[in-house]
């Protein structure tokens, strides 16, 4: 991962972090999810399953999660 991809995943988790401030719960969700994907113990359609329900009701969140998945398992913000 380049420094610009990383600060760029640093930026958003910072983003779910603060969006997610008064549900702690919700945010420790999305990074166990996220956890779970680095360690390959999910791959690229759970992770991608997982965030949109994680991130439900936060459209700009779940679009935004887009750029870290491959393109046959981007997420439709709209539940798609």
């Amino acid at each position: 991962m380049s420094a610009d991809e990383q600060r760029r995943a640093l930026d958003y988790v910072r983003r779910v972090r603060e969006r997610f401030i008064a549900e702690p719960k919700r945010y420790e969700r999305f990074l166990t999810i996220m956890k779970d994907f680095k360690s390959q113990r999910i791959n690229a359609s759970e992770v991608a399953a997982r965030v949109r329900e994680t991130l439900s009701t936060h459209d700009d969140l779940v679009a935004g999660f887009n750029v870290f998945l491959p393109e046959d398992a981007r997420i439709d913000a709209r539940g798609g």
